[in-house]
């Protein structure tokens, strides 16, 4: 579920999705135009601490009309410091703030990351995106990277099918410089998301 913390009765929706809905966590969409730092945001995570479901937040710029100013993943360091109990996704690898992403996210274990939105990489140049993937998942460990895809918003760049292909080539296909092992793949494609989500 996604919402806005500054909605009126966030706090009191989010539990009501979670506590009548079985919702199994909480979207934060900073392009919105709040900050992930401020009181409103930090009152809704706080409320949520105690259900142990994790919340992704989008991170990285974000498309017109929509603003990029507070989706730096280093906006995101107050809440992680303050509910070290609650797992943060990270959208997307933070996309051009990947290395700022990268630089912290060993340091902060409940901090993840997705590479939804990666499929275009995947589809024209192979070889960065398997290098990219080694190195956020260098940077954070092999239990939290996670598979994404950002349905429907990727289909027409390349299929699911066609994505995961390219995630199990990353054993036998990535360059000598990004190896990987099958049990890596096995934990990006499903088993690290299993864990998170406890299913």
């Amino acid at each position: 579920m996604h919402i806005d913390p500054r909605r009126r009765g966030a706090i009191k929706f989010v539990q009501k999705c979670v506590e009548e809905w079985d919702a199994k966590g909480l979207k934060l969409h900073p392009s919105a135009g709040f900050n992930p730092e401020e009181s409103a945001t930090l009152k809704l995570i706080e409320s949520i601490a105690d259900y142990g479901i994790p919340v992704i937040t989008h991170t990285g710029p974000s498309i017109v009309p929509t603003s990029s100013r507070y989706c730096d993943s280093i906006y995101l360091d107050k809440m992680l410091l303050s509910f070290p109990e609650v797992n943060v996704i990270a959208a997307h690898m933070a996309y051009g703030y990947r290395p700022q992403l990268c630089s912290f996210g060993w340091q902060r274990p409940n901090l993840y990351t997705d590479i939804s939105v990666s499929q275009d990489m995947a589809k024209t140049d192979y070889p960065k995106f398997a290098r990219i993937i080694r190195e956020v998942m260098d940077a954070f460990g092999l239990e939290r990277v996670l598979f994404g895809t950002d349905s429907p918003f990727t289909w027409g760049v390349l299929s699911e099918k066609d994505f995961v292909t390219a995630i199990k080539y990353l054993a036998t296909k990535a360059p000598d410089d990004a190896k990987f092992t099958q049990n890596e793949i096995e934990m990006l494609l499903g088993a690290n998301a299993k864990k998170l989500l406890n299913i």
